[in-house]
């Protein structure tokens, strides 16, 4: 994620989309690993 932040502050945006798109993907995968078990 910081990388990320880091790469958007280098392109003023440029590349915007592709990073929230990232973020938000490895924020799904660590919710998923972080829920409960028995739901």
């Amino acid at each position: 994620m910081c990388a990320c932040v880091e790469e958007f502050h280098q392109n003023r945006g440029r590349s915007k989309i592709q990073c929230m798109k990232a973020f938000w993907e490895k924020w799904d995968e660590a919710l998923y690993l972080l829920r409960p078990q028995d739901i």
